[in-house]
């Protein structure tokens, strides 16, 4: 894994919410948001490519690399495709439900 940037990135103070960022793309994509500066939400409801089960390790294995390399996210795994459950992860972390841990 790259170590995260020094100083000041494009996204220093911001929050991303990255959908599905507990695999893949996602994955990539959050690690590179945390890089630039952005504490990140990390949605990923675990589920399987065909919908099946759940778990909780995919979104707190992508905060582990995160945070291993010195950014700050947390895990959410809410099923955003409901309204009601995407709205607190569009909120700061530190006020919203989606996150349980302080920045």
């Amino acid at each position: 894994m790259l170590p995260f940037r020094p100083a000041m990135g494009l996204l220093d103070g911001g929050v991303a919410v990255v959908t599905g960022s507990g695999r893949g793309i996602g994955h990539g994509i959050a690690l590179e948001l945390a890089r630039e500066g952005a504490q990140v939400v990390v949605n990923d409801a675990g589920v399987e490519p065909d919908g099946r089960g759940g778990s909780e390790d995919p979104a707190a294995a992508t905060c582990r690399d995160i945070e291993a390399a010195g950014g700050k996210a947390v895990p959410n795994y809410d099923d955003v495709s409901r309204f009601e459950s995407a709205e607190p992860s569009s909120r700061p972390p530190c006020r919203s439900s989606a996150a349980s841990t302080s920045w």
